[in-house]
């Protein structure tokens, strides 16, 4: 419903300011709210595809100077995590890095949950190497 897609909207957001009129557009993500029993992460990226579009069209910085994504992991839980399978992990790797015009400059992941790294560790496996970040 509209009202799906809107709380979803949510979860992404471009901040209005840049450090400078060059800089990359910061993405603040947060996964944490929404609920795993409700929505598939499949419907997360639908909508995240469509934002994405919307920034792509609109925003001159976004498209010339690409993003940094910050994610913000509170409130994920295992549910969360239990959606991301194998899979799915590289096909958006490769989606993401052979078939997306945007320049993704980088990801920071803030208020990890315990464990994440081991869960991040099993992410990088199968991520594009180019692609990989660390967990800072």
């Amino acid at each position: 419903t509209i009202d799906d897609v809107r709380f979803i909207f949510r979860i992404g957001i471009p901040l209005p300011q840049t450090e400078t009129p060059g800089s990359p557009r910061i993405v603040l993500i947060r996964h944490g709210i929404y609920d795993p029993n409700l929505f598939t992460i499949y419907d997360v990226i639908k909508v995240s595809t469509m934002a994405t579009d919307i920034l792509i069209r609109e925003d001159d910085n976004f498209t010339v100077a690409g993003q940094v994504g910050i994610l913000d992991l509170a409130g994920v839980t295992y549910r969360h995590f239990m959606q991301y399978s194998p899979s799915f992990i590289k096909k958006m790797s490769m989606v993401s890095s052979e078939g997306s015009p945007i320049r993704h400059k980088g990801f920071h992941y803030i208020n990890n949950p315990n464990g994440f790294e081991h869960i991040f560790n099993v992410f990088k496996t199968v991520m594009d190497e180019s692609k990989q970040t660390t967990v800072s």
